[in-house]
């Protein structure tokens, strides 16, 4: 059994110990935290860690799981919840407000069960027409309503590895306080994901409980779950990548680039503790999205071909709207010819080929030049 190390640290220390956020209050939760895993957790799934308390992430040395609470401000769904940070470590963010104990014991269980955010489970779809399909483990969601008490603390419910289990093979407990009572079951304001494995339907489904969906008895009756198509289906299904396709409210991050870890010759700690900040910095503040090589070519493609007559026609009317919808964004006023950006199309092509990076400040005027 892989013993992980996880980090729970404030990333303002200062104005998270002004909302409350204590050495009293993180060492409590951290103590709360490391019974659920080892008393709770590691018996189900096998996996085990040690959770300690930082009062700043300039003490967090590298080899710690960061769990990250962050105070209000401008705070995003986008921003809370899985995300890979340096050297393609798991890490977790979480917002500090009502519930947050619950918000960060949900993140670290889903983060120790399954670190690299990839791990499925074969069961028979909630559709049964799509026969058996892959659901994403993702052990806190299907009964994201469900909590319990540690010590005064309140934590996350967790499904068990029966849950995933075909109805006439699995036996419970289904979730940690039984809460989900059948193999599948989602609670209220809960959801599970899946890809379709050989189906007509393929593509990436969802199922959520929606809001005061429970009947007389407290569960929500499969009649009554809002199951949606979210995607076609990807290369790989992550936590991630639904994170990025959301049709619920719990979203996640982008995959940003980023440097490697330091070496424990760089006072470690707190180089370390300087690339979280940044990182989760860009987390909660993304940069604007640049250009890609498909972004351009998909626009320059358009306006090569003579019979994309009502895409050319839009651009001509604003060109600017245009290119910014592609992430591009141009001052380019008048149109020109087909032909003429046929030309175009060759050099940005020629110039993929060779690694020309244009989405680098000055491109535009450069594609611009080559236009007229």
């Amino acid at each position: 059994m892989q013993l992980m190390q996880v980090a729970l640290v404030p990333y303002n220390a200062e104005a998270s110990r002004g909302e409350g956020l204590t050495e009293h209050v993180l060492v409590r939760v951290a103590a709360a935290l490391q019974t659920q895993v080892i008393r709770d957790l590691s018996p189900v799934w096998g996996v085990s860690a040690v959770v300690s308390a930082f009062l700043s992430l300039d003490q967090v040395s590298p080899g710690y799981l960061p769990l990250v609470i962050v105070e209000g401000g401008n705070f995003t769904l986008t921003s809370q919840g899985f995300h890979f940070l340096a050297g393609g470590r798991p890490g977790a963010v979480v917002r500090h407000g009502d519930g947050w104990t619950v918000d960060a014991s949900h993140e670290l269980i889903e983060m120790l069960c399954d670190p690299t955010g990839t791990a499925t489970a074969v069961g028979p779809s909630l559709r049964p027409e799509q026969g058996q399909v892959e659901y994403l483990i993702e052990v806190c969601d299907p009964c994201e309503s469900s909590t319990y008490e540690i010590d005064g603390v309140p934590v996350s419910d967790f499904v068990t590895p029966t849950y995933y289990a075909p109805p006439d093979r699995g036996s419970g407990p289904f979730s940690f306080t039984g809460s989900c009572q059948t193999p599948l079951q989602i609670l209220e304001e809960g959801y599970i994901t899946w890809r379709t494995r050989a189906s007509e339907d393929d593509g990436v489904w969802q199922a959520l409980a929606p809001p005061g969906s429970s009947g007389s008895q407290g569960f929500v009756p499969i009649e009554s779950l809002e199951i949606r198509r979210i995607s076609d289906t990807p290369a790989t299904l992550t936590r991630q990548w639904v994170d990025a396709h959301p049709a619920h409210v719990r979203l996640g991050a982008r995959e940003l680039s980023r440097p490697a870890l330091p070496s424990a010759g760089e006072k470690a700690a707190a180089r370390y503790g300087e690339l979280l900040r940044t990182e989760i910095g860009l987390i909660l503040n993304p940069p604007a999205p640049s250009p890609t090589w498909e972004d351009l070519l998909t626009v320059v493609r358009k306006l090569a071909d003579p019979n994309e007559t009502a895409y050319r026609t839009e651009f001509q009317r604003d060109p600017g709207a245009k290119f910014g919808r592609s992430g591009v964004i141009s001052e380019l006023q008048d149109l020109p010819s087909p032909e003429r950006y046929q030309g175009v199309l060759q050099a940005l092509e020629q110039g993929q080929r060779f690694g020309t990076d244009f989405s680098q400040e000055g491109s535009i005027e450069w594609l611009s030049k080559l236009a007229w």
